[in-house]
């Protein structure tokens, strides 16, 4: 079983609430500092992610970008147990957001280059509306 260290746990979880808040202030800067980054062959960086969306459209880190606007309020939840170490340069973290009455499952894959780093970036995400059964 692989571990991870509570400071990288709680640095995470607390990246996962700032997804939340930067989405609904529409703050697509902050969430741009988030994302993973490429090197450019041209020279400079870009930011890289692949995105699923809870209408299962897929974008690239551009159109979820150009996207973000101030939005309707949300809260996420997110627990130790939500974050689980694939490696020391991988994490996946789960969440639930809820937001116009409904909730929806996310699933964001981070990783980092140094294992000593905290500078944990979003390299994907996926998330879909939870379907409630009784």
């Amino acid at each position: 079983m692989k571990t991870m260290s509570n400071e990288d746990k709680d640095v995470l979880k607390q990246i996962n609430l700032n997804i939340g808040e930067y989405e609904q202030q529409g703050n697509w800067k902050a969430l741009r500092d988030y994302l993973a980054i490429q090197e450019l062959r041209t020279g400079g960086e870009a930011p890289v992610l692949a995105f699923r969306r809870a209408s299962g459209a897929c974008v690239d880190a551009r159109a979820y970008l150009d996207a973000v606007s101030k939005g309707p309020e949300r809260t996420t939840k997110i627990t130790d147990d939500d974050i689980m170490p694939e490696g020391d340069h991988i994490a996946i973290a789960r969440c639930i957001v809820e937001m116009g009455g409904k909730k929806y499952d996310n699933l964001r894959v981070f990783v980092r280059d140094d294992a000593s780093s905290k500078d944990w970036r979003l390299l994907a995400w996926a998330n879909e509306e939870r379907k409630e059964t009784f």
